[in-house]
């Protein structure tokens, strides 16, 4: 593995300046990051489940319902309210509280008055199944199925991780299902009622009662109900600009650099964003897809994963099933599809966070190695056909550079590079034309 080449003081830097975009991350392997600026973005070209993934995820993540399921929750199981009420009982047997013999007399006198060991007393019985419980109850089995829903697993019981040690947010929301099936097992749980949706008087009763912890809970329902059930824009964008996720890799991070330089420009040179998808959340279609009128053309933009056919356009496939080697596809880093009616031109750019020459030649066979690989998905496309990008190390003499198969940017240079290389496959795509 190479060694970042960054300080944290230039970490923190990219962080910064990755947050306008940096909310689109939601990838297991990643640390939440609490000093994003603020979000100025357009949510609306996400999809629906995209939308809901990104609200489920930063409702899970936050304060208010790390408060509620870790320190909350367990106060109120040990102190959970109750009422107490007297209930009649006839026994034969014996008795466990004062009788109530008026109550026996009648009794007896139904089973004929000589029964004389039937005793009526009243008993006094602990109700949990009050508003305030209820609504415990839901907001922990609400939770439960968010976490479900976004793809954790509960950790077996000695797995569990001390939330305070926890790094990956992911570890963070197994840590909560797992507390959540814990609570939900509490025998007192068992006495209290399902509700399909929270009253008014549940959340008042909650409000107003004598332990505080009540209160967190009734804190985390607004925010559930607010970023998650009813939706609320405002209320995500504060999630987001209060908390992001951040790679925990300087590699990630590195080519979310380059992938987020990619869309700043095309934004810049008037390409407008159709479409958005988190990072993360699904291999099998685009990450984004941007329109020009000028030009009328598109790109799709594929970030860590291909594009229809193209895995099976793989020429190494069949040759390491010969030797029962791992035979999935090699991703790119990333991979832009130039389209223009029936016209498509591919342009792949592979992230090296590397300024050591002979790392960067590696890097090159390796991204020659991408192009035979899916030379059947380019087809007769002329050069250029792919983008090396490197953090630094590297030159260029001067001189015409867009008719060799591989361009080599650095993180200076990379955004010109990329729309230069963006004209020259335009110029490539005749209407009447397609590339096969």
């Amino acid at each position: 593995m190479i060694e970042s080449l960054w300080t944290k003081g230039e970490r923190r830097r990219i962080l910064q300046e990755l947050g306008r975009r940096l909310w689109l991350f939601v990838r297991r392997h990643a640390r939440t990051y609490r000093e994003a600026e603020q979000v100025i973005c357009r949510l609306t070209p996400l999809t629906d489940a995209d939308l809901r993934h990104l609200r489920s995820v930063h409702f899970l993540l936050s304060d208010a319902t790390h408060q509620a399921i870790t320190n909350s929750v367990p106060r109120i199981l040990r102190r959970l309210s109750k009422s107490t009420s007297a209930q009649l009982v006839t026994t034969r047997g014996a008795v466990r509280g004062r009788i109530d013999w008026w109550e026996t007399y009648r009794e007896r006198l139904s089973h004929g008055y000589d029964d004389r060991s039937i005793h009526r007393f009243r008993e006094s019985f602990r109700l949990y199944d009050l508003p305030e419980n209820r609504l415990v109850k839901h907001l922990v089995m609400t939770v439960e199925a968010l976490c479900a829903e976004i793809g954790v697993s509960a950790p077996a019981a000695g797995e569990f991780i001390d939330p305070s040690r926890v790094r990956r947010w992911t570890t963070e929301v197994e840590n909560i299902r797992f507390l959540c099936g814990r609570y939900l097992k509490n025998v007192y749980m068992h006495q209290i009622g399902f509700v399909s949706r929270v009253t008014g008087n549940m959340l008042y009763a909650a409000r107003t009662a004598r332990n505080p912890a009540y209160r967190e809970v009734a804190a985390a329902y607004d925010l559930l109900l607010n970023l998650v059930l009813t939706e609320d824009p405002h209320a995500l964008r504060k999630a987001l600009d209060e908390m992001v996720l951040a790679p925990l890799d300087d590699a990630v991070l590195c080519e979310l650099l380059v992938l987020f330089s990619t869309m700043d420009a095309l934004e810049g040179a008037g390409w407008t964003d159709k479409r958005l998808r988190l990072i993360g959340r699904s291999r099998h279609r685009a990450m984004a897809r941007y329109e020009s009128s000028e030009t009328g053309a598109a790109i799709d933009l594929w970030y860590q994963s291909l594009p229809p056919n193209w895995g099976l356009r793989s020429r190494y496939t069949d040759l390491f099933a010969h030797y029962d080697l791992l035979t999935q596809t090699r991703l790119p880093d990333i991979i832009l599809e130039v389209s223009r009616g029936a016209s498509v031109a591919r342009l792949l750019v592979e992230v090296k966070l590397s300024e050591n020459r002979g790392y960067i030649a590696d890097s090159a066979y390796k991204v020659l190695g991408y192009l035979n690989d899916f030379r059947d998905a380019y087809g007769a496309q002329a050069a250029p056909l792919a983008i090396l990008a490197v953090w630094d190390g590297v030159k260029r003499k001067p001189g015409y550079f867009l008719n060799d198969e591989i361009i080599i940017a650095t993180h200076t240079n990379y955004g010109a590079y990329l729309m230069d290389a963006i004209g020259s496959l335009l110029a490539q795509l005749p209407e009447t034309a397609a590339v096969a």
